[in-house]
């Protein structure tokens, strides 16, 4: 089962990785249980014990978070590790700037599904409480399985809610290369080739004393696919 279980579980990960609650309110957060997924393009099913920990921290106008997550199934385990932090500056009026950067690492039993990115970015904010909205332009540099990408993109986007409701909208461009492979589980390296693709995404997060719920939408219009 050793590449197939591999594949899907790489898969799960991402899944688990980019659903992660946003705004978190406690500084260390320490998760374990089962996660479960069915990949019918794979015709695969990935059940296995999860482990994630989070740290975020605030200091004046300094933040910084790190956070790792390890994930197993029959055949194969990976895991998740990033650390972001950056430095916010007010300008009055309800403008902000925001300097941020983040590093991050996947890797797993097999590996050909190990990767490092790094992101640097520049965010304009403007907040009144109950809403708000920013403009960010970042620039990112990876190595993947077989050779080094490099990229960059804007996004702009928009909030309003309260202590326990959020609802936010965003834009997104995007230049970047991929990795093409030959293969069912990316088995043969091909190239790469240049990638410009624009997203719309919209969010709901309801919270309540006990219990929180997510809702997520978006659409990716990728002219390259």
């Amino acid at each position: 089962m050793g590449a197939r279980a591999h594949h899907v579980l790489g898969g799960l990960l991402v899944i688990l990785v980019m659903s992660r609650p946003l705004g978190a309110q406690h500084p260390v957060v320490v998760e374990a249980g089962v996660v479960a997924a069915r990949f019918p393009d794979e015709n695969a099913t990935a059940v296995g014990p999860l482990l994630r920990l989070s740290i975020t921290g605030v200091r004046g106008r300094l933040f910084g978070a790190a956070e790792g997550v390890a994930l197993g199934a029959v055949g194969a385990a990976t895991g998740y590790a990033s650390t972001s932090g950056g430095v916010r500056s007010s300008i009055g009026r309800g403008w902000s700037t925001e300097l941020a950067g983040e590093l991050a690492a996947v890797a797993g039993s097999n590996d050909a599904g190990s990767a490092q990115t790094g992101i640097a970015g520049a965010r304009a904010l403007w907040s009144l409480g109950v809403a708000g909205s920013w403009l960010r332009a970042s620039g990112h540099a990876s190595h993947r399985t077989e050779t080094g990408l490099s990229g960059g993109g804007v996004d702009a986007g928009a909030w309003w809610g309260s202590s326990r409701l959020r609802l936010t909208g965003a834009l997104r461009q995007e230049w970047t290369r991929a990795e093409l492979f030959t293969g069912r589980f990316r088995n043969g390296f091909a190239g790469t080739v240049p990638v410009r693709f624009a997203e719309a995404a919209t969010s709901l997060r309801a919270e309540g004393d006990y219990a929180s719920l997510d809702v997520a939408a978006g659409v990716r219009r990728d002219v390259d696919a």
